[in-house]
């Protein structure tokens, strides 16, 4: 059971400023980070209204949150645990936070195939998608409370080369893979080649969702939406010798009054069996909206 929000606003530049609206609940600042501006800020916000059900709330991210300084959202301006305590219980938005690149050894506990020679800044899709159904099943099999879960990932945010080793990205090729990024066909290959490797990491946390907790509502939105990225370097440059237009990088730090900025996918996915869900869902079932849909819709619709 599927629903499709295609044109779901996500008030998305600067960087995650989307993501941000979609668990906050504020309204996102085009022209800065919005985590930092609104970080004191009393919010309604995605995670308390599940504690309030009596979830247990938890996020698993690709790297450290000192990235677009988002700990001043996670943690609320507190200091971000470092060193063998990866596990925090600050009186945060989430009960518990894990933004670490893991060890060989904790790999082998958490049953990570393949671990890397190499470690990135980033965690990639690979890695972290195992690391994040080890740690949600271990909340799911303790039956204490519910669970709800954050997972981010990375490989896509670097469209073209992704954050993984080479090898892993063989299986996945389009095309001329990765190997052309110098010229326009080159470049649509490279990231149609990542694209279906994380596809398939997306595809890890699915069937383990399936199997172990059926139950669960899957929400998939993007951290905030494409930017006009030009085929060519130079800004003033036409976007084909018969065209009329150029290419304006304006809408990189400010409104130019195009909606491309704003708009994003969302798909809202269900496994279970639960009646009431599933009737709730059946109206909107396999459809695509296309109204623009603020993030606390998808809220309202999986909470409510």
């Amino acid at each position: 059971m599927n629903v499709d929000l295609s044109i779901s606003q996500t008030n998305g530049i600067p960087t995650i400023n989307g993501w941000h609206s979609f668990v906050s609940g504020e309204v996102s600042s085009f022209t800065g980070i919005n985590m930092i501006q609104s970080q004191y800020n009393a919010m309604d916000d995605f995670p308390s209204k599940f504690r309030q059900q009596g979830y247990h709330s938890m996020i698993v991210w690709p790297n450290t949150f000192k990235t677009d300084q988002s700990q001043n959202y996670v943690f609320r301006g507190k200091k971000q645990v470092s060193g063998p305590e990866y596990l925090s219980k600050y009186p945060t938005l989430f009960d518990e936070i894990h933004s670490f690149y893991p060890s060989k050894e904790e790999a082998e506990l958490m049953g990570i195939e393949d671990y890397p020679k190499e470690q990135n800044y980033w965690t990639n899709d690979r890695v972290s998608s195992q690391q994040f159904n080890y740690l949600f099943n271990k909340n799911v099999q303790t039956g204490e409370k519910p669970v709800v879960a954050f997972y981010g990932n990375i490989d896509t945010h670097e469209d073209f080369n992704g954050f993984d080793e080479d090898k892993q990205y063989e299986n996945f090729t389009f095309g001329q893979g990765r190997s052309n990024l110098y010229d326009v066909y080159g470049r649509h290959d490279a990231y149609s080649t990542v694209l279906k490797y994380s596809d398939a990491q997306f595809g890890r946390i699915y069937d383990n969702i399936k199997a172990n907790a059926p139950e669960t509502i899957v929400v998939i939105v993007g951290d905030h939406a494409s930017r006009q990225v030009p085929l060519y370097m130079d800004e003033n440059k036409k976007i084909d010798e018969d065209s009329e237009y150029f290419f304006d990088l304006n809408c990189n730090d400010r409104s130019v009054g195009a909606d491309q900025q704003f708009t994003t996918s969302a798909v809202i996915s269900y496994f279970g069996s639960n009646m009431k869900i599933k009737e709730k869902f059946s109206k909107i079932q396999n459809k695509t909206t296309f109204e623009p849909a603020d993030h606390q819709d998808i809220v309202e619709t999986v909470v409510y």
